[in-house]
This record gives structure tokens, C-alpha cells and sequence, in this order.
């Protein structure tokens, strides 16, 4: 029942915490960090003895609160990527990030939305040919909603379904390349996230932080490279977008497990 309350309070009572953002970029270049993008730093800093804050945002649900954060971060002239799915998509939001100079990319999950509509249950059930037409309709999509941006990162995205199935949506590139696409790096490459430091994802509920560990807590511990995962809807309250979303969760979990 607790949980049923803290839940009630963040998707609707909870006051926007983006002044704590605010803070912590503030802090990150207090401390010396150079706070960028996930590309920037594969490109540039991985194999470098620099301290690194990258910053990584997906756009589950809000919009809205996506483009608050980017004004901040261009406040403070420092660079981000940026993760949209399909249904979060906003072209303007888009055009103005690569113009600024952070980064667009794809948060992508066709292998879950296949498998909720063919009513796959298990990752055992997953067949060869399902696998490719996964592939096929990633990059059609890539293709279709993407053309107009040198997408070089892609994020996989946490889809309930997936975690139903077992089967994360990143499973897709063990058969299939993503470097044939053109992409460079996909968020949850091995080579990544061994060259980090530390790995810090906020959350939906008190306190706030996975594993209640916080990218200040990283940043005050001096870690070296540390990846910052973040999700405007975490950091906002009450939005409409956000009670569609939630409601499209409970309709799914009754109907398709």
C-alpha cells in the first residue's frame, strides 16, 4: 500500500525538481568535469585521463520536460544526448539540440512492441525469423523517422514487456550489426560501460535514485568518468503526457502478460 502512495505522489503531487539539476551541473563544473555527450565522450574521452560527466537522457514520456533540460544545459554551454522514441518524438526539440551541438539518437524497442503484438511470452520463443523482422522494422524505422539526422548512438529502451519476456531490446544487435547502419555505439556496448567509473540512473520514486546512490554523491567522490541517466519525467509533475503513459502501462499489464 506504501507503494501505492509514493507512486500516486510522483505521478501527481510531487513539485519539479529541475533546480536540483540545475545544481548539478553546476557542481559537476565546479569540480572540474567536462559534461558531455555519450558520443563526445566515446569519441573523445574515453581513453583519456579526463573527469567526465556525460550526460544521458531518455525521452520515455516528457517531452516538456526534455526541453527544460536542455535550456539549462545551454545555460551552462555544456552538451548532452538526447534519446527519443517514436512515440516521444518532437522534431523542433530535435533540430534545435543538433544545432546546439548535444546529440539526437534513437530509443529504440522493436523487439519488444513485436513481441507484445505477436504475443511472444518468452525469449525461448523468440525465432530466427522474428529476429530479422525485428531488424527490418528498426531500421525502417531509423529510416523513416530518423532521415534527417546522423544518428550515431542509440539507447535500448526498458519496456515492462521486456522484463516479462526476460529479454532485453539490445538482444536484437547480438545477431544484427548496428555499425552496417552507420551507428557508432549503442549505449549498453560493453566497451562503454567498463571505461566507466560509475553508473548513476535517477528514479521515479523517493529517494529519487536507483539504488538511493546520486550523481552528486559520484561527482563528490571524485569518480573519474561517470554516466548520468536521467528521464524528464522524473524530474517534472504532474504532466498529461505522463498520465497517458501510465495509463497505457496498466491497460498493457492486464492485457498482454
Amino acid at each position: 500500500m506504501n507503494r501505492f502512495f509514493e507512486r500516486v505522489y510522483a505521478d501527481f503531487l510531487k513539485e519539479p525538481r529541475f533546480k536540483e539539476y540545475e545544481d548539478i551541473i553546476r557542481l559537476a563544473i565546479e569540480k572540474g568535469y567536462i559534461v558531455t555527450s555519450v558520443i563526445d565522450y566515446y569519441r573523445n574521452y574515453m581513453n583519456k585521463d579526463e573527469k567526465v560527466l556525460i550526460l544521458r537522457h531518455d525521452i520515455d514520456v516528457d517531452k516538456k520536460g526534455a526541453r527544460i533540460f536542455f535550456e539549462i544545459e545551454k545555460r551552462y554551454n555544456v552538451k548532452a544526448s538526447y534519446y527519443f522514441r517514436l512515440t516521444t518524438i518532437d522534431y523542433s526539440l530535435m533540430d534545435d539540440i543538433v544545432k546546439y551541438g548535444s546529440e539526437v539518437g534513437y530509443h529504440y524497442e522493436e523487439l519488444a512492441t513485436y513481441c507484445k503484438r505477436n504475443k511472444i511470452k518468452s525469449k525461448l520463443s523468440i525465432t530466427e525469423k522474428d529476429l530479422e523482422n525485428i531488424y527490418n522494422e528498426f531500421v525502417s524505422n531509423l529510416n523513416t523517422y530518423f532521415k534527417s539526422y546522423d544518428i550515431k548512438s542509440i539507447a535500448s529502451h526498458g519496456d515492462f514487456y521486456n522484463r516479462h519476456i526476460g529479454v532485453p531490446n539490445h538482444y536484437l544487435f547480438e545477431k544484427y550489426s548496428y555499425e552496417d547502419l552507420g551507428i557508432t555505439v549503442e549505449t549498453y556496448k560493453k566497451e562503454l560501460l567498463e571505461s566507466l567509473d560509475a553508473y548513476v540512473s535517477d528514479a521515479r520514486l523517493k529517494p529519487f535514485w536507483r539504488d538511493g546512490y546520486s550523481v552528486v554523491d559520484a561527482i563528490k567522490e571524485n569518480k573519474k568518468k561517470i554516466l548520468f541517466l536521467s528521464h524528464p519525467a522524473n524530474w517534472n509533475g504532474f504532466t498529461f503526457e505522463n498520465f497517458k503513459e501510465n495509463l497505457k502501462r496498466l491497460f498493457e499489464s492486464f492485457y498482454m502478460i
